[in-house]
């Protein structure tokens, strides 16, 4: 089957991680893959991964914030190794866009959950201290 037509958990689970492995270390490896099986699979992981809409990940983001079952730093970092995960999807060309860029709520650490248009731009200073 191919890749672009396999649901969002199988895609998950059988993702390369070769590159990132060389990037992070493997204990970060494991908890991205914890975060990804705890918190995204169990709601989306059936929906084909072509099919996959931004709908989908803020309702997922709005139960997740309603549920409070996660601190905020939790939920963000769930959405920066999601949103990595569907920006290789995209790169390697298995999904013809990357339905995060239309998200509409963004988890922050802090717990505000940002509305698209209220994402601060990053200033040089943060950048430097990254």
């Amino acid at each position: 089957m191919p890749a672009s037509h396999q649901s969002l958990q199988r895609w998950l689970q059988n993702r390369p991680t070769t590159a990132l492995r060389k990037k992070v270390s493997q204990r970060s490896l494991e908890r991205y893959g914890q975060l990804l099986r705890t918190h995204v699979k169990p709601a989306l992981g059936n929906v084909p991964l072509q099919k996959l809409r931004a709908p989908e990940i803020d309702a997922l983001y709005a139960k997740m914030a309603e549920a409070k079952q996660i601190s905020p730093r939790t939920q963000h970092h769930v959405h920066t190794v999601f949103g990595a995960c569907l920006s290789t999807a995209h790169r390697k060309g298995l999904i013809a866009a990357n339905p995060m860029v239309r998200v509409e709520q963004i988890p922050s650490p802090e717990g505000h959950v940002y509305e698209t248009e209220e994402v601060p731009e990053p200033d040089a200073d943060d950048i430097a201290k990254a």
